[in-house]
């Protein structure tokens, strides 16, 4: 099948920064050599836009898995302990148990928690450019695409593998309050039917841990979807602001790292630049191509 074209300049432009990222350097996981090759790539791209790139690193974790990892395992040890000594091993698993369950929970929030703490780290970088307003700056736009590219598990390889995944980790979830419920319960009342009522938690983790290995032992993903678009939109929208900027709207152009980790990347920007915008709005693109939601 040909490559996609268009007689328009625009499109055109974002089509080849498609291909540039997908097809010309390939799989960009978070922290790895494609990602810093793709910012690179971005760089350029700004600089040939004519503007003035900034490139700012910053430590990442290197998988999204990692910390529902580390919560699993606090899950089935907890499992595991709970029988073995009466209430002492019944606090003890409660605990292991709660803990598991705010830090997951943080985690999805975007908090700061003990998986962070743990997981491992790697270097990755953000770049953006800055479009000056035309006349008084009143107020920002910040323009967003990752650039990073997530593994291909088979949690990800379809429509109806996607909505199964989302049913089963809400179960889970809600599978793992319980156990933190019941195990906190154990310590006063030490009921003797806690236990085997913890067992469908157990195998819902285990199944969890699983999916988390599986995703782990497989490559990453091209992105072309994931976010060669997106990226890419925001690499021709630069160039393009940059000739006729907005009236008082000053204009970032962000080709972030590591939004694949829990936008470690976004994350890092905000931390720096709020500070610095007046009314900011951002537009995030993502996925352009696709009809998933």
């Amino acid at each position: 099948m040909a490559d996609p074209s268009s007689s328009h300049p625009w499109v055109s432009e974002w089509l080849l920064h498609i291909r540039a990222l997908a097809v010309g350097i390939g799989p960009r996981g978070s922290t790895r050599p494609g990602e810093r090759q793709g910012a690179e790539y971005a760089r350029a791209s700004f600089t040939h836009a004519g503007l003035h790139p900034q490139w700012e690193e910053f430590r990442s974790a290197r998988s999204y898995f990692h910390p529902h990892l580390i919560g699993c395992l606090l899950i089935l040890a907890a499992f595991a302990i709970f029988p073995l000594w009466g209430r002492v091993t019944a606090g003890i698993s409660a605990l292991l148990t709660i803990l598991s369950v705010v830090s997951e929970l943080q985690e999805l929030g975007l908090r700061s928690n003990l998986f962070r703490l743990l997981v491992p780290k790697a270097g990755s970088q953000n770049v953006y450019a800055v479009i000056p307003p035309k006349g008084a700056h009143e107020r920002d736009l910040v323009l967003v695409g990752h650039v990073d590219t997530q593994h291909t598990p088979l949690i990800f390889r379809s429509p109806g593998w996607v909505r199964t995944y989302i049913w089963f980790i809400a179960l889970a979830m809600a599978s793992f309050i319980w156990q933190a419920a019941v195990y906190a319960l154990a310590v006063p009342f030490a009921w003797s039917w806690i236990w085997v009522a913890s067992i469908p938690t157990a195998v819902c983790t285990a199944l969890t841990l699983a999916l988390c290995i599986e995703a782990e032992s497989t490559p990453f993903t091209a992105g072309a979807s994931d976010n060669a678009t997106g990226a890419g939109l925001v690499m021709t929208l630069a160039g393009r602001i940059a000739a006729d900027a907005f009236p008082h709207t000053r204009v970032y152009a962000v080709i972030t790292g590591c939004e694949e980790v829990q936008h470690y990347g976004m994350i890092d920007f905000y931390r720096r630049h709020r500070g610095e915008m007046k009314e900011p709005r951002a537009v995030v693109f993502e996925t352009l191509n696709t009809g998933l939601r």
